[in-house]
């Protein structure tokens, strides 16, 4: 999707408790989104690259600082490379806090996991 709604996002999550950060669809790609409670989290900022959307947030009684980076990674080894770098860039430009990474890696443990055409490990 290249924009997402208010309404999208309410209907995923159930409800307008939430917040949101989404990188749009590029080609073929469906793009990413987060979404998170809002109701005892503090949105800081959001920061985004190729292949993933980060969020800090201050989170909980103590307001915590909290990096959460949802991943979509392509397929081919150099595009991996990137995407880490540009996490790791990422990482070492921002203050202290606690680092969750999740989301589709696109790895594979043996060739025998991969499915589909013209995939490599």
């Amino acid at each position: 999707m290249e924009t997402i709604s208010e309404a999208l996002c309410f209907g995923i999550w159930g409800g307008s408790d939430c917040e949101w950060a989404f990188l749009p669809a590029e080609g073929n790609s469906g793009g990413i989104l987060s979404i998170w409670r809002n109701d005892n989290s503090s949105l800081i900022f959001t920061f985004m690259g190729e292949g993933f959307v980060g969020v800090c947030i201050e989170w909980g009684i103590q307001k915590k600082i909290y990096f959460v980076i949802n991943v979509y990674s392509k397929c081919d080894l150099s595009a991996k490379r990137r995407l880490w770098e540009n996490i790791l860039m990422s990482k070492g430009g921002f203050d202290d806090g606690a680092w969750c990474v999740v989301g589709d890696f696109n790895a594979v443990r043996c060739r025998a996991e991969c499915r589909g055409i013209g995939l490599s490990i």
